[in-house]
């Protein structure tokens, strides 16, 4: 019994230490390109940001990042703009 006692203390600790981690990465993309990497503290919320891409709208994220407790990967969304077109005939 005395010779597990230090494996199961080092076992302990080691639990521990990886349970404490303190700031989580928070990764925002838009498709397979990232748009920026954020690195935020425990409990915390990221900033985020607004991107633009031609001919949409951005609608949001696919995720909350506030209260981070992991590493987080938020994929922003978009929504096709469209127009309408009305023709005139001069009168």
């Amino acid at each position: 019994m005395k010779k597990s006692l230090p494996i199961i203390f080092i076992i302990c600790v080691a639990c521990f230490i990886t349970s404490c981690k303190k700031t989580y990465t928070v990764t925002f993309m838009d498709g397979d390109a990232v748009l920026k990497i954020e690195e935020v503290k425990k409990g915390d919320s990221a900033l985020g940001l607004i991107p633009e891409k031609e001919g949409y709208t951005f609608t949001g994220w696919d995720k909350e990042f506030d209260n981070v407790t992991s590493d987080l990967t938020v994929n922003a969304e978009f929504s096709l703009n469209t127009y309408t077109v009305t023709f005139f005939d001069g009168d």
